[in-house]
């Protein structure tokens, strides 16, 4: 069987009362110039689909002025975790809430090439955590 690489809408994490457990009971976890927060929650709790994982992704306005420079960001950062959401351990009746949090005030290309490789470490820690 081969592996699909999508990111389909109901893998986004938008719901705010998802979203605020997420930042309320989370953990917390950093690898330059993205910060994860993440909680484990039993696939009951999450929503009416069984999903391994529900994501979303931040650029806060603070850091990055222009949104067309934070859109960018984002999609990068969309793009690394939607090649790597196959390497994340699967737990058997619970769902991942992740929140790829953009840290750094830099935008230039050096900053933007090390996205995909934190976003792997990341994924490689929260394997190892949980």
């Amino acid at each position: 069987m081969t592996l699909r690489y999508t990111l389909k809408k109901h893998q986004i994490l938008s719901s705010k009362k998802e979203i605020s457990h997420l930042f309320n009971s989370g953990k917390s976890i950093s690898e330059y110039p993205i910060k994860l927060v993440y909680l484990i929650v039993p696939k009951i709790e999450a929503s009416i689909r069984q999903e391994k994982f529900k994501v979303m992704f931040v650029v806060p306005k603070k850091q990055i002025r222009k949104s067309a420079h934070r859109n960018t960001i984002k999609r990068k950062m969309r793009e690394s975790f939607r090649l790597l959401q196959h390497d994340l351990k699967s737990i058997d009746q619970h769902t991942y809430f992740l929140a790829f949090i953009y840290i750094s005030k830099d935008r230039n290309q050096d900053t933007l090439m090390k996205i995909p490789e934190s976003i792997k470490k990341l994924i490689e820690k929260i394997n190892t955590s949980s």
